[in-house]
């Protein structure tokens, strides 16, 4: 059946493609698409002559390589203890049940070990390379997806909005990257993140009703199985 045929293609993964599933490439690459977006705001609103040319200067050039490098390792050690958390329950998914730690091809005790590091050096490399107010939004970011939403997940469909917030910071992220400040455009960006976020969940959630049912997770879709 599907499920074997999956599980068969999965016995066959190598150490680098489980580390890059459960940093999980696909999803953070693209949202490091919406720093740079808040990112490039900053630079226009740093200054009343702002303008998105300076983007090329070596100055923000660098700046912005930082950002997205930090983000990037922030996002993907978010993603390895979010399947820490969840591997008893990814493995009850179809849809999840392949991954590197539900499959048993991964420890966890490592997994959990190299999240933390991971996390740590990217809050350092923020805190040094870019400026510490980036770094703090980063780091309620990373606590929120992971010590909130995750566990929140199991217990009530409100997590959806738990894990909306989160998802709308990365372009703060990128705005305070540049500005080094919260200037009130940080506010706009968020909530335009926030709000696109809950169709967009929902519309995963009822992809995927059966699977969380299954899994126990008290999604909308599964508490409302009407729609």
């Amino acid at each position: 059946g599907r499920g074997e045929s999956v599980k068969a293609e999965a016995a066959g993964g190598t150490l680098l493609s489980d580390l890059v599933e459960m940093s999980k490439l696909r999803i953070n690459l693209p949202a490091l698409v919406t720093v740079f977006a808040g990112f490039a705001l900053g630079v226009r609103t740093s200054s009343e002559e702002g303008s998105l040319s300076q983007l090329l200067s070596p100055e923000y050039g660098w700046l912005l390589f930082h950002v997205l490098a930090g983000s990037f390792v922030l996002a993907s050690a978010s993603s390895m203890l979010n399947q820490y958390i969840e591997r008893d329950a990814d493995a009850l998914m179809e849809r999840t049940s392949s991954r590197p730690l539900p499959a048993g091809r991964f420890s966890p005790t490592l997994a959990r070990s190299l999240g933390v590091v991971l996390t740590l050096a990217g809050l350092v490399y923020l805190v040094v390379l870019v400026n510490p107010l980036c770094a703090a939004v980063s780091a309620v970011t990373t606590g929120v997806y992971v010590f909130f939403y995750t566990p929140l997940k199991r217990v009530t469909s409100f997590s959806l909005l738990v894990g909306a917030f989160a998802g709308a910071l990365p372009p703060v992220i990128g705005l305070t990257a540049a500005t080094g400040e919260l200037v009130s455009a940080g506010w706009s960006i968020f909530t335009i993140q926030f709000i696109w976020q809950i169709p967009h969940f929902l519309a995963i959630a009822w992809m995927y009703r059966e699977d969380y049912e299954r899994a126990g997770f008290p999604m909308l879709t599964v508490v409302d199985k009407k729609g």
